[in-house]
């Protein structure tokens, strides 16, 4: 018997940047940073992003989201018995750093999108290769960074950016080998975004922490001077 496949929706405003990089991106994937609340109501959907098309900052996006439940590797919720907007909305929620395909970008009314997207499982090939990737340019780094990694290599330097300059923030100053992959990983970041300066100023601080502090991690000396 074939599994059923579930349609859910999901209306918000994105930035101009943000859209052209999905636009990029057609094809490959998409990591949401926080718990995706979705519905099964397109009309609720399409309410969320028509509301934001008069801010000129920003773009009304629809993403209308396929999954199959039986066949699905990230954990997600029916909120419809406890959320204040059940009645309304068929609320669906999703984990953190909930990973989907991206498909077609269509263009549906002035400054308003829609997006299909459909979900990931252990079997996805392109998935499996970026995990096992990240797992091993990064298996001497803790959860946190390996996220940081991810995020990078999915195109999210902002919420990568964000990640590196918390951790630096509120990590022991004493693990002086943590903060040199910190601020290289920072670096790798800005570098992408084309703050240059701020960049190579990372970099300066990862190879300042190495001679000071000893630290024998030579592949971290040479991906910063190569960076450099």
């Amino acid at each position: 018997m074939p599994t059923k496949r579930k349609t859910i929706y999901r209306g918000q405003a994105i930035s101009i940047s943000d859209l052209e990089k999905l636009k990029k991106s057609e094809g490959g994937l998409l990591s949401f940073n926080n718990f995706l609340s979705t519905s099964t109501s397109y009309r609720v959907a399409s309410l969320f992003a028509d509301s934001v098309r008069s801010d000129l900052d920003g773009i009304g996006i629809i993403f209308e989201i396929e999954i199959i439940p039986n066949n699905i590797s990230i954990p997600f919720a029916s909120l419809d018995n406890i959320s204040i907007h059940s009645d309304h909305e068929n609320e669906i929620l999703f984990s953190m750093h909930t990973v989907f395909r991206i498909g077609e970008l269509e263009l549906i009314e002035d400054r308003l999108w829609f997006v299909n997207l459909t979900s990931t499982n252990d079997d996805d090939e392109q998935l499996h290769r970026l995990t096992e990737y990240i797992r091993t340019e990064t298996k001497e780094l803790t959860a946190k960074h390996r996220l940081g990694v991810m995020m990078i290599k999915m195109g999210e330097f902002d919420n990568a950016q964000l990640l590196f300059q918390t951790l630096l923030e509120t990590e022991s100053n004493d693990d002086w080998a943590d903060q040199a992959h910190l601020h290289q990983q920072l670096g790798s970041v800005l570098q992408s975004k084309g703050d240059g300066l701020q960049a190579l100023s990372n970099y300066y601080k990862t190879l300042q922490l190495i001679q000071i502090n000893n630290i024998s991690d030579y592949p971290l000396v040479a991906t910063t001077y190569n960076h450099i």
